[in-house]
Order: C-alpha cells, then structure tokens, then sequence
C-alpha cells in the first residue's frame, strides 16, 4: 500500500553552506557578479529567516539582520542601508546604483576582486572625491556613514566571509533564543528541496492511492491488527484500513488511516467509533 513518501529539506544551515560554497566557486573563476548576487539574495534569506513580520518591508528586516550579524563584527566599514541600496542595484540592475543611492541617501559599493589591490581603488577614489590637488595626494580615510560624498571599497571575499559568520552567529543564538529558534524551524520548511525521480514517483503513487480511496463509490473500513504510521500524514498511529472499492466491488487502492485522516477522507468519526467491517461512503 501506498506510504506518503516524507521528503525532508536539508537544514537552512545547509542551504547556507551551499550559497556560500557556490559563491566562492563563483569568484575563483572571476565570476564576481554572480557571487555578488548569490551572497545579497542570501543575505535577504538569512534575514527573512529571523523577522518577526515576515511579510513586512523587505529592507526594514534586510537592514537589521545585516546590523546585528554583519556590521557588529567590524569587518565591514558601511552602513547597512549602504548594503541594502548594493543589493538592490545588483539584484536588479547589475549595477552599483540604485535608487538610494542616487537620491543620495546611500553610498555606492564598488568590490576588490579575489588578489585585486584595493590601495589603487582606494587612491582613485581619493583623487575623484578631492577638492585640491593637495586633497588629492593625501592617502584615503575612510568615509563616515554620515558622509555621502565618496563611495564604499569592498572586497567580495570579505563581504563573504561577513555572511559566513553572521549566519553562524544567528544559528549559535538560535540554541538559546526558544523565539527565533521558532521561526527558523517554521520557515526553513518552506525553502525549496530537491527530490530524485525516484522520490518524485513515490509522491506520485501515494497520491493516485489517496485520490482513489477519496473518489471511490464505496471504501471498506477494517480493523488492524498491528500498529503503523498513518500513510497521509505520517505522525499519528494508524488504527484502520480503508480500502476503496469500485462499482463492481473490486478493491482498486488502500491505505492505512489515523482517525484524524479518516475524518478528512469523509469517515464523519466512523473510525473513532470502530466496528469491524463497517463501512463508509
């Protein structure tokens, strides 16, 4: 008889650890804009992840995940808006230029490549932010948050790394934090999951099984006599067999039932109320 074949998603930490190996896959072949686009929509994963409003604005929780986990840990000299406005121009337009950061509300980000040498990116900016020729040979400092004149040197591999343990911070706070360990546990069971064809028949059986019991003219209700997982939803105890029957009275599916299941199949609390061989329809 058909079992519902239980496809279990690998843990979010997993997914994680795939974005990051897949990003850095990315910047050793100098793909840099791919890694850039995997690690912000990351970054948007990992956020949404720990939001206590899940459907609310995508930059209010963007902006506090990348606060607590990335910028707390010093490896990053911007503001989180500045990271959000870096998405957004990434993300959508494959640029460093979004919105924000052209109504001056946010800085540019301009990336060092893995072995690039950021002292010449920081000197060109130096020169094109100066106002002096003096100004201009003077060595770099970093621009404050507050100061939306120059834009934001960083290294892909740093901003890598920062999500790296940002991530593992969040897990490592997630062991004593009973709220956000919560909503990891309820969300992760939404990320996409990868099955095998095999898999997928499975699923397929099971549910050509589940549909013929449910559309038969008549389904059979038989005691068991030994203790099973329910085939629908695979938690509770199965008490029963429900065997469909077409019209000629030939069985064509079954499946063993929970109570709670057969009621959902139409058993109207026949099940809590067994007898042998009582039926259903």
């Amino acid at each position: 008889m058909a079992k519902f074949p239980y496809l279990r998603s690998s843990p979010i930490s997993a997914k994680f650890k795939q974005i990051i190996a897949a990003a850095d896959l990315c910047i050793t072949a100098n793909l840099n804009t791919p890694a850039l686009i995997l690690l912000y929509s990351a970054i948007d994963a990992a956020s949404w992840l720990c939001a206590e409003s899940p459907d609310g604005p995508v930059q209010k929780y963007f902006v506090a995940w990348v606060e607590k986990y990335i910028l707390a840990a010093g490896q990053i000299e911007c503001s989180a808006l500045d990271l959000w406005a870096a998405r957004c121009g990434i993300v959508h337009t494959l640029s460093a230029s979004s919105r924000l950061s052209r109504e001056g509300k946010a800085r540019k980000i301009f990336y060092v490549n893995r072995g690039g040498n950021r002292d010449i990116l920081d000197q060109l900016e130096t020169i094109r932010n100066a106002k002096s020729p003096q100004e201009a040979r003077a060595r770099p400092e970093t621009a404050s948050d507050d100061d939306m004149s120059g834009n934001v040197v960083l290294e892909v591999d740093v901003l890598m790394n920062a999500f790296q343990e940002g991530v593992a911070s969040m897990m490592s706070e997630a062991k004593s934090d009973a709220s956000l360990s919560a909503r990891i546990k309820e969300r992760e069971s939404k990320v996409l999951a990868t099955i095998s064809d095999g898999q997928a028949k499975a699923l397929l059986d099971w549910g050509q099984t589940m549909l013929a019991i449910a559309g038969a003219p008549e389904r059979q209700l038989l005691d068991l006599d030994y203790m099973t997982d329910c085939s629908w939803c695979g938690d509770a105890a199965a008490r029963v067999l429900v065997r469909a029957i077409d019209s000629t009275g030939t069985s064509i599916a079954h499946s063993e039932i929970c109570d709670e299941c057969g009621d959902v199949l139409g058993g109207n609390g026949v099940i809590r109320d067994l007898r042998k061989r009582r039926w259903i329809s």
